[in-house]
C-alpha cells in the first residue's frame, strides 16, 4: 500500500482507523503541519465504495432465501458478500488525501499550475512499485528530484501530485503534476525537458519528462 502525503507540506500521514464517513474521511489534521486534510475522493472509488457497501445487503436477502433450497449457492454468496466488503476497506486505505478547503476560502485560493509529463514505471523486480497502474491514484503525492535535459541535478526534494492520467501500458503513463508546497520553484523546475525522478520509501520508483 502507498503511504499518503499531506497535500499542504508533503510529509508523510500515518495509516489510521477513522470511525467517521467509509467514503469522505476527514477533516484530519497533519501531524506536522496541522492543517486539515480530506479524501482526494474519485468517481470511481465513489461507485466502487458504494456498490461494495450496498452489495452485501442486497446479497443477504438472497442468501436467506437460498439457506434451505441451495446450500452451496449460500455459501457463494455469503463469501462473495465479505470480499466485497474487504475490497471496500482496502479501497478506503488507498484514497489519498486532498486539501480541505472550506467553501468561502475557495475564492482566495490561487490555482497552482501544472505541467504535463510522461512517466515510466520502474517494474517490480527493480524495486518499483509491484502493480503502479493500480496503485496510484488521483491525487497520490511523491518526493521528486529534478533534472536538466542533459541529467544534471538541479533540485532538493520537493513533492508533486499527479493527477490526470492516461496509460498507454502497466508501466507508461502521461498526467499532470504540480508541486505540493505553495513557495515550491515552479518557474525554474518546470521546464520542457526537464526531467524528474519519483521515489517512495527512498527508492526510485518512476523517471518522468515534463513537455
Amino acid at each position: 500500500m502507498i503511504q499518503h502525503r499531506c497535500p499542504w507540506c508533503g510529509e508523510k500521514i500515518p495509516v489510521h482507523i477513522n470511525i467517521g464517513p467509509l467514503i469522505w474521511r476527514g477533516p484530519d489534521l497533519c501531524p506536522k503541519c496541522k492543517k486539515p486534510c480530506t479524501s482526494n475522493t474519485s468517481l470511481n472509488s465513489i461507485a466502487f465504495m458504494a456498490v461494495g457497501l450496498i452489495g452485501p445487503y442486497i446479497l443477504s436477502f438472497s442468501i436467506e432465501k437460498l439457506k434451505n433450497n441451495n446450500l452451496i449457492l449460500y455459501w457463494v454468496l455469503g463469501i462473495a458478500g465479505l470480499i466485497l466488503l474487504a475490497l471496500v476497506f482496502i479501497e478506503f486505505f488507498r484514497i489519498p488525501y486532498a486539501r480541505d478547503i472550506k467553501k468561502k476560502e475557495m475564492l482566495n485560493v490561487v490555482p497552482k499550475r501544472s505541467v504535463n509529463v510522461n512517466l515510466s514505471w520502474e517494474n517490480h523486480k527493480n524495486e518499483g512499485l509491484l502493480l503502479p497502474r493500480l496503485q496510484v491514484l488521483n491525487g497520490e503525492i511523491f518526493p521528486t528530484c529534478f533534472m536538466d535535459a542533459d541529467g544534471t541535478s538541479i533540485s532538493m526534494a520537493f513533492c508533486v501530485v499527479l493527477t490526470d492520467f492516461f496509460w498507454s501500458d502497466n508501466y507508461h503513463c502521461s498526467c499532470k503534476i504540480n508541486f505540493v508546497l505553495d513557495d515550491a520553484p515552479e518557474e525554474d523546475l518546470f521546464q520542457k525537458g526537464n526531467q524528474f525522478y519519483l521515489y517512495h520509501y527512498y527508492r526510485k520508483i518512476a523517471k518522468g519528462t515534463i513537455w
